[in-house]
């Protein structure tokens, strides 16, 4: 990962506590958009990057299901647990990202603004690829090189805009399948289908 201070991110998060629930709003309906109208029901879902968990808790509250949330930082499951509804199964873990040691697979492997705090980026797309059953989806949201996007880098140096071409060309070294696309004015989202085809990483 990039040389970055989470905790650092965290604290900044909740000093510009309303601007981020407003970019969160939009956040929802860029999550609803993504999954309108996909045949999923009782998912189990896996979020790495998790952060707050709440891009996860949206979906469950859709689908109903379960969600495992997974981040490295402790700052992070305490914003999780602020907005936490404790009517949904959602487990929350502390770790490192590339020592996932989960033998089961999900319907569901999601991460929204994690890909770009990488310097491999296809590393951290086949991590959500392993974990995810044949036929299940993937959901992989993160910024673009947008005005808004770039005074919040001035401000907190969070990671790199990524080019959608670009993730597009990585993507067809796997097997994901781009069945959705949603670009609103600060985030890229992308919905995947995993192929039934051979594992692109051994297990």
């Amino acid at each position: 990962m990039r040389n970055y201070s989470w905790d650092y991110y965290w604290k900044y998060l909740r000093i510009l506590n309303n601007f981020y629930k407003f970019l969160y709003l939009i956040h929802f309906k860029l999550c609803e958009s993504l999954v309108k109208n996909i045949k999923i029901k009782n998912p189990e879902i896996l979020e790495i990057g998790a952060g707050s968990g709440l891009f996860a808790q949206k979906i469950i509250e859709k689908y109903n299901g379960s969600a495992i949330l997974f981040d490295n930082n402790l700052n992070a499951y305490k914003m999780f647990k602020k907005f936490y509804n404790k009517k949904l199964k959602i487990a929350y873990f502390i770790g490192d990202l590339f020592h996932l040691s989960f033998k089961k697979k999900f319907d569901m492997v999601i991460s929204d603004g994690l890909i770009e705090h990488f310097k491999d980026i296809k590393k951290v797309i086949l991590i959500h690829e392993k974990f995810t059953k044949k036929g299940g989806y993937v959901i992989i949201v993160f910024p673009h090189n947008s005005l808004v996007n770039k005074i919040i880098w001035l401000i907190n140096p969070w990671g790199q805009f990524l080019n959608e071409k670009k993730m597009i060309n990585i993507l067809k070294s796997t097997n994901l399948k781009l069945i959705r696309k949603i670009r609103t004015f600060h985030r890229v989202g992308m919905l995947f289908v995993k192929a039934n085809k051979n594992e692109s990483i051994t297990d």
